[in-house]
């Protein structure tokens, strides 16, 4: 289903009116129904936000009139243009009789493009924001020569070390931190661009693709330190504390978005993770 058919779904069936007018409750309606496509969880999501502060349903309902004076409360997240279709939509979908309704002539918008898709009777918006704005490319530029930078100088200590270990012949203690701290710090800098590459271009969540390698990583891990031992202890521990580090960094926003069960898997993923780094640095 789309937005607007779940939220008519949801109208048509509804018993009591919390359903509707509990923001929490009907966004987790809407969440299931519309959880196939892509584009109607992200209304579904920009819809949640708006129905936080101002509990529009609850407006259409009983206070019709004084939508418009409301406005300003959600002037962060879309602009004057996209929230009067987006009530036109609510009324169509709750089947509400309703016109368009007149738009400012000063009103500015507060997002970049707004994408009207026609249907037999109603239409809908969504707001899309892109990643980069142009305005920004010097910004954006000035970012990169720092991070590359950062970057340069990293390896330039990482190369001087390593140096180091091989000219005065550091034993294999120095060689456990650094593959642990060095090749931890890669390997969660990759972890990252995974997810976000999943989640951007074959669309799946961030959640689901954290969890997996979260797991993984915290099983590979402790296998790992259970064949090489004291040799891998180190490395064991550096990485461990990079799992734990990265399981609470995917655990918050999850449950943020209201995505109980995956929020779950990460949360018994950490606290395993955890629970290994006492085992392995303590018993073993």
């Amino acid at each position: 289903m789309n937005f607007k058919e779940g939220l008519n779904y949801i109208y048509k069936n509804h018993k009591e009116e919390f359903e509707l007018t509990n923001p929490f409750v009907l966004y987790s309606r809407l969440s299931d129904l519309c959880s196939s496509s892509y584009e109607a969880k992200q209304k579904v999501q920009m819809f949640h936000q708006i129905n936080q502060k101002i509990n529009v349903i609850d407006l259409v309902l009983h206070d019709g009139e004084n939508i418009q004076s409301r406005y300003l409360e959600v002037s962060d997240l879309l602009s004057q243009e996209s929230f009067n279709r987006l009530i036109i939509t609510i009324k169509n979908a709750l089947n509400f009789d309703c016109e368009p309704l007149a738009v400012p002539k000063n009103s500015q918008p507060k997002v970049v493009k707004v994408v009207v898709e026609k249907a037999e009777e109603s239409q809908e918006v969504e707001t899309v924001t892109p990643l980069i704005s142009t305005t920004n490319y010097s910004g954006t530029k000035k970012g990169s020569i720092i991070v590359f930078s950062i970057l340069g100088f990293v390896l330039l200590a990482i190369g001087l070390l390593i140096t180091f270990a091989c000219v005065y012949n550091w034993g294999w203690t120095f060689w456990q931190f650094l593959i642990g701290i060095v090749g931890g710090l890669l390997l969660f800098g990759i972890s990252i661009f995974i997810i976000i590459w999943c989640d951007d271009e074959i669309l799946v969540d961030y959640y689901i693709i954290g969890a997996i390698l979260l797991g993984f990583f915290v099983i590979l891990n402790f296998v790992l330190f259970m064949v090489f031992r004291e040799s891998y202890k180190i490395i064991f521990s550096c990485l461990s504390v990079l799992e734990i580090i990265g399981g609470l960094s995917l655990i918050f926003p999850t449950f943020d978005d209201l995505e109980t069960e995956w929020g779950l898997v990460q949360t018994v993923a950490t606290t395993v993770a955890v629970v290994l780094f006492i085992v392995g640095i303590t018993c073993l």
